[in-house]
């Protein structure tokens, strides 16, 4: 479970309608990424 700010709680919910996804499967997907491109860096800085 994450607390986040209303306003970006709304911003997901919209933008996971938008993709046609659930805000849970949209979050897992965007968090995932931000994750391995975040890892990404780490190694090889």
């Amino acid at each position: 479970m994450l607390r986040i700010d209303p306003d970006v709680h709304a911003q997901v919910g919209i933008a996971a309608a938008v993709s046609g996804e659930s805000t849970n499967q949209w979050s897992e997907e965007v968090l995932g990424r931000a994750a391995r491109e975040v890892l990404e860096h780490a190694t090889h800085a």
